[in-house]
């Protein structure tokens, strides 16, 4: 279960992973472009075309995580919108809000043996629709 937990984490954290792979992407992006020449016809410094090579790798490597990323997080937003009220609250108190099982199942006024298990009933239903096999480690 503690890697379905792990998946879980970084599902819900995927929005900010890919915020700083954009700007990091941006920087890319701009130091690729530092060699070209200005408006006025006057040409900067030349670039080393060695690290241009490199960042042009760099840049596609990381826009294909990112994509890759993307996609995952979207098939788990339908995955969430697929779920009961209740059990996407769940999730959403489990690992977007950090709280503990006891702290879900005070919030959810269950017993923790009962929030355990609904967790359990979502996980399968993640497993059988495949979202944890789709995940990268």
């Amino acid at each position: 279960m503690n890697d379905k937990n792990e998946h879980f984490r970084k599902l819900y954290r995927a929005h900010d992973k890919i915020a700083a792979a954009n700007k990091r992407l941006l920087s890319l992006y701009a130091s690729a472009t530092a060699g070209n020449p200005k408006i006025d016809g006057m040409p900067k410094s030349q670039l080393n075309p060695h690290r241009f090579d490199n960042t042009m790798v760099n840049i596609i490597d990381m826009q294909k995580s990112t994509d890759d990323l993307l996609k995952q997080r979207a098939e788990f937003d339908m995955f969430l919108f697929s779920l009961s009220y209740e059990h996407m609250r769940l999730l959403n108190l489990r690992f977007e809000n950090c709280l503990t099982w006891k702290e879900i199942a005070s919030e959810l006024d269950l017993s923790t043996d009962s929030v355990k298990r609904i967790y359990g009933v979502i996980c399968k239903k993640a497993v059988k629709e495949g979202l944890f096999d789709k995940l990268d480690d």
